[in-house]
């Protein structure tokens, strides 16, 4: 394991709430910065939650900028999400999730190194 982020910035409204989430507002995001120690593959592991009402809400996540996906999300528990990057150089990298439309609460974000990635 790497570790989780070493910081968290909010971009447009968000609010921590008591049980330690931050709840990200719709058109909002949030940005995890971690420090890696070398280049190579890592998994990113980010724990989410959408927040009511009950239809499906779409999630972009991205890695240093580069878009990874663009997801819908409808759990009702608090879910993990895995990513694996490949990262050309050590120093600061940065993971994000941005609302498309619809509020979500993020509870963590972790970052693992990872075997190389099978290319194909």
């Amino acid at each position: 394991q790497t570790g989780s982020a070493k910081m968290l910035r909010v971009s447009g409204s968000g609010n921590l709430l008591p049980n330690g989430s931050i709840e990200i507002s719709g058109h909002s995001s949030i940005y995890a910065h971690f420090e890696l120690r070398s280049p190579g593959a890592y998994a990113v592991s980010v724990r989410l939650q959408r927040v009511p009402p009950t239809h499906i809400a779409q999630y972009q996540f991205t890695m240093d900028g580069k878009i990874l996906g663009l997801q819908g999300i409808n759990p009702e528990e608090p879910t993990s999400y895995a990513f694996a990057v490949t990262v050309a150089d050590a120093g600061i990298h940065t993971f994000g999730v941005s609302s498309v439309n619809e509020a979500f609460w993020f509870y963590s974000a972790t970052v693992f190194q990872i075997n190389k990635l099978a290319t194909g």
